[in-house]
């Protein structure tokens, strides 16, 4: 999961580990801090004494089927997870990129070789968070061309909602928040491209044609 600080990554992840099995799989974490104590799952919060790396270099001794680390910051944990990865172990992790193919080069910038990234690498997907329009006092408007144009519209009219403000909203025209998502699925030829050092464009359009590069 990448995106910026309140993009929402770990309640994403959160919701991810959820919907495994954990009765029936043994599912690791490691966090800094604890942020939602799940049932029948071991979680570990990072301390002086435990860091992220020397967690996971630990969870590998009590046969781990799923192992969640809060976030890949330094090489010696980066390393350390794809090397789990690559011994059979599903790993889930955050970083702070801004989009999904910068991932793979925040990865490598980090230390990580890009034969490891290509070869445990699953797929990365992009989070944000933006403001929903308040239902209650929402007010509709017609497109303008320039609207119409950014949007990839072929038709002559659009109807299109903005924000008003009521009492339900407390006058700002905006109630709750929706995700948006964008993902990349890594396949043969992805795997490739990455050892080879392609280029973030090369990748999205290698992604794109074989459509394993979604934007939500």
């Amino acid at each position: 999961m990448t995106g910026p600080t309140g993009s929402g990554k770990s309640t994403t992840l959160y919701a991810a580990l959820r919907e495994l099995d954990s009765d029936e799989l043994n599912v690791l974490t490691v966090e800094d801090p604890i942020e939602q104590v799940i049932s029948n799952i071991t979680q570990v919060q990072v301390s002086e004494k435990v860091s992220f790396s020397k967690a996971l270099r630990s969870f590998l001794r009590h046969d781990p089927d799923v192992m969640l680390v809060g976030e890949v910051r330094d090489q010696e944990t980066a390393d350390t997870a794809l090397k789990a990865a690559m011994t059979g172990h599903l790993v889930l992790s955050t970083l702070h990129t801004n989009d999904a193919v910068g991932a793979i080069n925040r990865l490598v910038d980090i230390g990580c070789p890009r034969y490891l990234v290509a070869s445990t690498l699953i797929g990365v997907v992009a989070q944000r968070l933006v403001r929903r329009l308040c239902k209650n006092c929402k007010t509709s408007y017609q497109a303008s061309a320039e609207q119409l144009t950014l949007l990839g519209e072929e038709q002559d009219s659009l109807t299109l909602f903005k924000a008003n403000g009521c009492a339900l909203c407390l006058g700002s025209g905006y109630r709750g928040r929706v995700d948006l998502y964008e993902t990349l699925w890594l396949d043969g030829e992805l795997e490739q491209l990455i050892s080879a050092g392609a280029s973030e464009d090369e990748l999205i359009k290698s992604s794109e044609q074989s459509k394993s590069y979604f934007r939500l």
